[in-house]
């Protein structure tokens, strides 16, 4: 939700702080996300978010084309749709408004700027914006989209007591591919999507509460895909999967942000913060992350690209192209946990030596060197995370070896962690670097220098 009004810096109407989603961006940019999917909520925010991608298209690339392999792409990419909770819009509007909808589905679709219909659905929990026939009415409508269009649907479901689900059945044939996201209900709403060849979208608010994350372990691998679903849907101490959380993010409060900080506004979710969702996940589920964010990242794939992941195009399932025929998801999908240490290679400057005394995925790994004369000791933090040197010798952090290294995480994304060097002298003062320094240490549109000392696979 890139669109919404708090990367502006205006909450509940008010403006806290100047705008910032340049920031937000290149902070995605900076830990490691190549590409995203801007959802939209009517046609206002469709044509706002098009042109936001047109104007970011050349700063990223989409990996595809399998695992390891680059394939030329945006840096974003944008859905048409109306909100179940805005289709008043559409009663207003009528034929012409859902005209302009298709139509600028299509001229972005033809430039692959666009790439699904949606955001949307049926959400009952706020009847108070829009009744339920007035959902119910244009949620149909926009099956017609997605059938002229031929793009997969991204959906919205609240609440619906079935109505939702049957509504998916009734036209199932109009469209290729969909996920519902931000799910949140049951064990047997879950099977009924399964069935009908849906993909399942998690995010903060599907990991509240302990019968939230039983249900997310029933969802099979290849069914899964990540969100956040930001500014909203914060993991917070309250919720059952916090506990799972290994990642912290430097925030301040609203009121006294900078975008100049490089910090992140306290209880605002950004793209970045995708690490906690996939933390959630792999440690509820005893799961390998690599092979989590491997999986989800050729679903998403799959889904919305599939012209370069090598599916059919607008084909669809087995399921979703008959409903009668079962999926074979439903089973709990727990897999054994990969003990297994990140490899390292490459080297820094000549005469260095490095090892490794990586603590494991979601930790800080450390790495020491002894070369002319002085020694030096690395430390990893993934990006946002507070960097604190903590050596019994007093340190300083030094400039001149800056690293990147990248792990594949979330969909259509690599996290990158930024390794530190920090010269031992006995007459320096201890020192600490936040993402100020970070920022000031690292471009944020590309590696941090010119060599890598390491490699390792993480979340």
């Amino acid at each position: 939700n890139l669109m919404d009004g708090m990367y502006q810096g205006v909450y509940h109407g008010k403006q806290r702080h100047s705008p910032d989603l340049d920031k937000v961006l290149g902070r995605s940019k900076l830990y490691g996300i190549v590409s995203m999917l801007v959802t939209a909520g009517s046609l206002t925010e469709a044509r706002d978010a098009l042109s936001l991608v047109r104007r970011t298209e050349e700063k990223g690339r989409l990996v595809g084309g399998g695992l390891g392999q680059n394939t030329p792409g945006k840096f974003l990419y944008s859905t048409v749709g109306v909100h179940p909770t805005r289709c008043n819009e559409l009663e207003e509007g009528g034929e012409e408004y859902l005209q302009s909808l298709l139509d600028l589905a299509m001229e972005g679709a033809k430039t692959g700027h666009v790439v699904a219909i949606g955001e949307c659905g049926l959400d009952y929990d706020r009847l108070k914006f829009c009744t339920k026939e007035v959902q119910q009415r244009w949620f149909e409508r926009h099956f017609e989209l997605a059938n002229k269009t031929g793009l997969p649907m991204f959906l919205h479901n609240r609440n619906t007591s079935g109505d939702f689900v049957k509504m998916i059945r009734d036209n199932r044939q109009r469209f290729s591919e969909g996920v519902v996201h931000s799910f949140d209900g049951d064990e047997q709403e879950l099977k009924e999507l399964l069935d009908l060849g849906m993909y399942i979208g998690i995010n903060g608010c599907s990991l509240k509460t302990e019968e939230n994350l039983k249900v997310m372990a029933q969802i099979p691998l290849e069914r899964l895909m990540v969100e956040t679903d930001g500014p909203w849907c914060e993991i917070r101490k309250s919720h059952a999967g916090f506990k799972y959380l290994k990642t912290q993010f430097d925030a301040i409060k609203k009121e006294k942000y900078d975008p100049k900080s490089g910090l992140c506004v306290k209880n605002r979710v950004e793209p970045c913060h995708i690490q906690h969702v996939y933390e959630v996940i792999a440690g509820y589920r005893n799961i390998d992350p690599v092979k989590l964010s491997h999986q989800c990242l050729q679903n998403t794939m799959k889904v919305f690209f599939p012209s370069i992941s090598g599916g059919p195009a607008n084909a669809g399932s087995d399921a979703a192209r008959n409903p009668d025929t079962k999926s074979s998801g439903g089973k709990k999908g727990k897999g054994k946990a990969n003990r297994s240490r990140p490899s390292l290679s490459g080297g820094g400057p000549s005469g260095t030596t490095l090892r490794s005394k990586l603590a494991g995925p979601g930790s800080r790994a450390s790495y020491e060197s002894t070369s002319g004369g002085f020694h030096a000791r690395m430390l990893w933090y993934p990006i946002c995370s507070e960097w604190r040197r903590d050596q019994p010798t007093p340190i300083r952090a030094v400039r001149t070896r800056a690293a990147k290294t990248k792990h594949t995480s979330s969909a259509g994304s690599v996290t990158a962690m930024v390794a530190i060097a920090a010269a031992t002298a006995a007459s320096r003062k201890p020192s600490k670097v936040g993402m100020r320094g970070l920022n000031r240490l690292a471009a944020p549109w590309g590696p941090l220098d010119r060599w890598s000392a390491a490699t390792a696979l993480g979340k």
